[in-house]
């Protein structure tokens, strides 16, 4: 938290002063709230289970559900890896025109519109070469890395993911 901290106030050069949660566990503990303590950030709870209070945290939510629902009913790939989906939908709602603002979020957050040249198709697949494999293997286009070096694939079949630079799409292929 404290890395992400440092990187928000640098990058949007603005003090971080208020934290709202939802009450999860990961955020109700002593160390979190002595963290933001220290940072002079002032923390709050929502209401358990009421995310109601936080209305654009639930509809982003619901949209992201309903994006990555679709393309991973179009693209036929398992639900067994629906955080890749999730992330992917995020990922693309991030450099998709906000329709209250009429910007794109990524544009309001770096100060410079997007090269979407990198963007796919989610479930293409791809020959992707796997370091220390002596073959290419075709695996399924699943989601972004930082700074879009890195692309994610799945394996057919398992739950396995792998990060990968070097991959041939078959845009057209199916």
């Amino acid at each position: 938290f404290i890395n992400w901290l440092k990187f928000i106030e640098r990058t949007q050069k603005q003090k971080v002063i208020r934290s709202i949660t939802n009450n999860d566990t990961e955020f109700t503990n002593n160390k979190f709230e002595t963290m933001l303590l220290k940072a002079g950030i002032k923390f709050e709870h929502n209401d358990p289970y009421r995310l109601q209070n936080n209305s654009y945290i639930k509809c982003r939510g619901q949209t992201l559900e309903a994006i990555a629902k679709n393309m991973m009913s179009d693209s036929g790939i398992s639900e067994q890896i629906w955080d890749e989906a999730i992330m992917c939908a995020n990922h693309v709602m991030n450099n998709t025109i906000n329709l209250t603002t009429g910007e794109l979020p990524f544009t309001r957050w770096h100060n410079r519109k997007p090269n979407l040249s990198y963007l796919h198709t989610f479930g293409t697949p791809a020959w992707v070469n796997i370091p220390m494999e002596l073959r290419q293997n075709k695996l399924y286009f699943v989601g972004y890395g930082a700074n879009h070096r890195l692309f994610k694939f799945w394996e057919q079949g398992t739950t396995n993911i792998y990060w990968s630079a070097n991959a041939e799409f078959l845009e057209h292929d199916g």
